[in-house]
């Protein structure tokens, strides 16, 4: 049965529900101290004597309990002067089950009895959470709280050697190593982001490397944990999620720097540029001949042609300066970013694939420029064939008048670009899929930095190992029983959540690592067509969601 179904009753004036805690029926007889709640008619047992250091409850006796089997007889003239008209009596029958009898008013009245473990329930983070706590109906935090009461006057019978060893485990050592990750992550963002590299040349060039987008969100993830709401729970995940983090990031670096790989990659990332180099030669040729047939613009593509072809050459020039042993140190630099995790280490690859492929970015904008000035003066003479034009002060279209000059030049003008436009979109089109390619396999590194960063190691852990930390669904188990009386008991069972409530209220919590909106397919493939730039520190995994 739910959780909620069981209270939905309380609602009948002659129902009532009792909260027993499991452990004070293995205790011998005696009178149980409790909190009575009138309006919704609700009893808690909180103990077995006296709460000492919990007197704004104002607890007080409400009932006993007896481990002998009774008879219900002998408890039908029982009653408490001291808590008016209430009083329970709970006890074994002579099946050996557990009965409860309420007297209100001098009447026995229904009762549904329900068994609990106050421990399951503090050990629980999503019952003690802010948003379960505050439930419409009111049910889960008089039982957290009054659990936190059970469970704080046993402890204070334990001996003082028990007291210490629980005050041992009380340090968290998570939110010490999370002080120390905060320091860190301090010192190396303090260079980056300051208030003289936040204003003008300097801002464009901290802001476009991923390498230190990821540093400087790493420091928020880190303040952000420690100023939650959630703290322990919050803090145990982002350390967790840190610590496997280096830990990859040591093992990368342990692999590259110990078994000569750097040199081999460096060799073979500079056989892999010649290659792409001669490619994109035989590409451009292509494109200056009669690509699948098409009849281009012959003086433009070839000037097109042979303008890509000098990049090209600046490109291999570029490339030169970096031939080993300059690239083999900047690999075997890049490797020791492996201390701070394997998510720097990516974000830093990712900054490399930026570099080297700038001749790629550099194309994509000159053609992408060229052929978003062709669609606008073609719009643009549209409108005046039309008798309309632009209005940029109210930013719509107005009706215009044009003479028989202005008519001509723009038929002459629109009559140009139009049959210039196939040459140029077809540039346009080649090398904005090149530049795809480049951030398809970008957007990738991004989604596995994510994946790094947001997935709550620590929370799925406890959720395999089925431990109570994770357990958030409340149902209520029939107790069966062989005679029918006025007590129907029930045992409160705690159970853990789906993994994708885990993994929802997590992503919740975690800072966005991109601060542009996300932006459909419909305007992405919109964009595109009109010949909007797509710069290279946009991240897709955000940006085509």
């Amino acid at each position: 049965m739910n959780f909620k179904d069981g209270f939905s009753n309380n609602k009948e004036d002659n129902l009532w529900t009792v909260f027993i805690p499991y452990q004070f029926l293995s205790l011998p007889s005696c009178q149980l101290y409790g909190k009575v709640h009138r309006d919704c008619h609700r009893i808690y047992v909180l103990s077995v004597g006296m709460l000492e250091n919990n007197k704004d409850l104002d607890a007080q006796v409400v009932g006993d309990w007896t481990c002998d089997i009774l008879p219900p007889i002998r408890h039908s003239n029982k009653m408490s002067s001291g808590n008016g008209s209430v009083w329970i009596s709970v006890y074994k029958l002579d099946t050996g089950q557990l009965d409860c009898v309420l007297l209100y008013g001098r009447k026995r009245t229904q009762i549904n009895c329900i068994l609990f473990n106050p421990q399951n329930i503090l050990e629980s983070y999503f019952l003690q959470s802010s948003d379960m706590t505050h439930d419409e109906n009111n049910m889960i935090q008089p039982l957290v709280i009054y659990s936190t009461v059970i469970c704080n006057n046993e402890n204070q019978q334990h001996s003082a050697s028990r007291q210490i060893i629980n005050n041992l485990n009380n340090i968290n050592l998570s939110s010490i190593f999370l002080q120390v990750l905060t320091v860190l992550y301090f010192i190396l963002t303090v260079l980056i982001d300051n208030r003289y590299t936040r204003t003008g040349l300097f801002k464009g060039i901290t802001e476009i490397p991923s390498f230190c987008q990821h540093l400087i969100l790493k420091k928020k993830k880190l303040y952000s944990a420690k100023t939650s709401k959630n703290k322990l729970f919050e803090t145990q995940n982002v350390v967790s999620q840190t610590v496997l983090d280096v830990l990859l990031g040591i093992l990368v670096m342990m692999f590259l720097t110990q078994n000569g790989w750097i040199d081999s990659i460096s060799t073979h990332f500079f056989l892999w540029t010649e290659k792409v180099a001669s490619e994109l030669d035989i590409l451009l040729n292509w494109l200056m001949g009669a690509p699948a047939g098409l009849k281009l613009n012959k003086p433009l593509t070839e000037f097109l042609g042979h303008f890509f072809m000098y990049h090209i050459y600046l490109w291999k020039g570029y490339l030169h300066l970096l031939k080993p042993p300059v690239f083999s140190t900047i690999l075997w630099c890049s490797s020791c970013v492996g201390v701070l995790g394997l998510s720097a280490q990516i974000c830093l690859l990712q900054d490399i694939i930026s570099t080297t492929t700038l001749h790629i970015y550099c194309y994509y904008v000159y053609a992408a420029r060229l052929y978003r000035l062709q669609v606008y003066v073609l719009s643009a003479l549209w409108r005046l064939f039309r008798g309309k034009k632009w209005n940029v002060l109210r930013h719509r279209v107005d009706s215009a008048s044009f003479d028989v000059d202005q008519l001509f030049v723009g038929t002459l003008l629109f009559t140009i670009f139009l049959f210039l436009l196939p040459t140029t979109a077809l540039y346009y089109t080649v090398f904005t899929l090149l530049r795809m390619v480049v951030l398809l396999f970008q957007g990738f590194l991004s989604t596995v930095v994510y994946i790094i960063n947001h997935v709550p190691m620590y929370s799925i852990l406890l959720w395999v190992a089925g431990s109570n930390k994770v357990s958030g669904e409340i149902s209520l188990d029939i107790v069966p029983s062989d005679k029918m009386t006025d007590c129907q008991v029930f045992s409160l069972q705690v159970h853990k959540v789906p993994l994708r409530k885990i993994m929802k209220m997590s992503s919740s919590n975690q800072i966005d690592s991109m601060s542009q909106p996300s932006l459909s397919w419909k305007h992405f493939l919109l964009n595109l067509m009109k010949g909007h730039l797509v710069y290279p520190w946009i991240d897709l995994h955000k940006k085509l969601e």
